[in-house]
C-alpha cells in the first residue's frame, strides 16, 4: 500500500482546491464541473475532494495532446514528454530533425586570417 505518494514522493492525488487556479476558477463548484465534464474522478478523503494527478494531466493536456498526435502522428509522446520537461533543444530535435541541425557550441574558424586573429587574442 503507497497511501497516495509514488516513489519519488510527490502526491498521486491533487485536492480539488489546488487545481482550480490551474483551471482559472474562483469556484470549487466550477472545478467539480471541470472533471466532471473531462471524466476525472473526484473522490473524498475525509474532509478533501481530491483526484488523481495523471488522471488531471491527461485531461488538462487533452487538447494540447491531440493537436500533437494530428502533427507529429509517429513521435507525439517524446514530443509531449520534451514539453513537459522543458527540453527545447529536445523538442525541437524531435519535431522536425532536418530543421533544426545541431549547432557546435564552439566556433571553429575557416580561413587562415581568421584563425591566425584568433591565435593573437588568445595571446594577449
Amino acid at each position: 500500500m503507497d497511501f497516495g505518494f509514488n516513489i519519488s514522493g510527490k502526491s498521486i492525488d491533487l485536492d480539488v482546491l489546488d487545481i482550480m487556479d490551474r483551471l482559472g476558477y474562483n469556484d470549487l463548484r466550477s472545478v467539480l464541473k471541470w472533471c466532471k465534464k473531462n471524466r476525472v474522478i473526484v473522490f473524498n478523503q475525509g474532509k478533501r475532494k481530491l483526484i488523481n494527478r495523471t488522471q488531471f494531466l491527461i485531461a488538462f493536456y487533452k487538447p494540447f495532446i491531440e493537436q500533437l498526435r494530428k502533427k507529429h502522428p509517429n513521435n507525439w509522446s517524446k514530443l509531449f514528454e520534451s514539453y513537459l520537461s522543458n527540453d527545447v533543444e529536445n523538442a525541437m530535435n524531435t519535431a522536425n530533425p532536418k530543421t533544426f541541425p545541431k549547432v557546435s557550441r564552439r566556433y571553429q574558424a575557416q580561413s587562415e586570417k581568421s584563425k591566425s586573429f584568433l591565435d593573437e587574442e588568445g595571446e594577449s
